[in-house]
């Protein structure tokens, strides 16, 4: 069983009235005329951007892990039919699983999207999500050019149907 991630509106809310109140700041002039005053809200708005950037990919990867997930995990004919991007698959799945079981360990939000190479990490398992995806639909429409009826069957019920 994966945890599912979830933002709580107070964090995102949090997020902007923060960033909000460092772009205020930087543009002072107490900030602008102290050089290390300066540094340290660079570094803030660098951190929250970066919090901004990981938290929407991660949703993003989320959505996407959840869709293919039983398709590429459950579905013995894609896994034959699509065998190097079922491969790609189980590789993302691993990742992400493992990233998932680990997230509980960093209750700081600021601090968990800030480890080193953790956006970096999300942005390649959203990538290779992308490659899996499309793959997936360049299949879908393969069959839809064999059988032209499939045009009028949705995708998830097309996968429904092959898988059978």
């Amino acid at each position: 069983e994966v945890m599912q991630y979830t933002v709580d509106d107070m964090i995102i809310e949090a997020l902007e009235t923060d960033n909000l109140a460092l772009q205020n700041m930087s543009a002072g002039k107490y900030v602008q005329g102290n050089p290390k005053f300066l540094e340290m809200v660079t570094g803030w708005q660098r951190k929250l951007g970066t919090v901004d950037s990981c938290l929407a990919t991660w949703g993003d990867v989320q959505k996407k892990w959840q869709a293919l997930e039983s398709i590429f995990v459950g579905s013995a004919d894609i896994r034959v039919q699509l065998p190097e991007d079922s491969k790609r698959f189980d590789g993302i799945n691993a990742d992400f699983q493992g990233l998932m079981r680990d997230a509980p360990e960093v209750t700081n939000v600021v601090e968990a999207c800030n480890l080193d190479g953790r956006l970096e990490r999300l942005e390649n398992m959203l990538a290779q999500l992308e490659v899996c995806e499309k793959a997936l639909q360049e299949y879908l429409e393969t069959k839809r050019i064999a059988f032209p009826r499939f045009y009028f069957v949705a995708p998830a019920d097309l996968l429904d149907i092959l898988s059978k």
